[in-house]
């Protein structure tokens, strides 16, 4: 299983990258629903933050729901 990160930071992108994380940026709600159309199965952990997840709250809670993925909440 995979873990990806979406976040609004370079920085963060940044760092998980260099931790082995594949991540992407993203700047409004109509990506992270692009995004969010894209996971499946084989996404075992998803690591945002707060500003990404307050873009579409009602999605990542219905993610948190399902058994995966684990959606992993961080703070600035």
């Amino acid at each position: 299983m995979k873990i990806i990160g979406i976040f609004d930071e370079p920085e963060q992108k940044i760092g998980f990258q260099l931790a082995g994380i594949e991540s992407g940026i993203v700047n409004t709600r109509d990506e992270v629903l692009q995004l969010l159309e894209k996971i499946n199965e084989e996404i075992g952990i998803l690591v945002i933050n707060t500003n990404i997840y307050n873009l579409a709250p009602k999605e990542f809670d219905n993610i948190q729901k399902r058994r995966l993925p684990l959606l992993l909440k961080i703070d600035k």
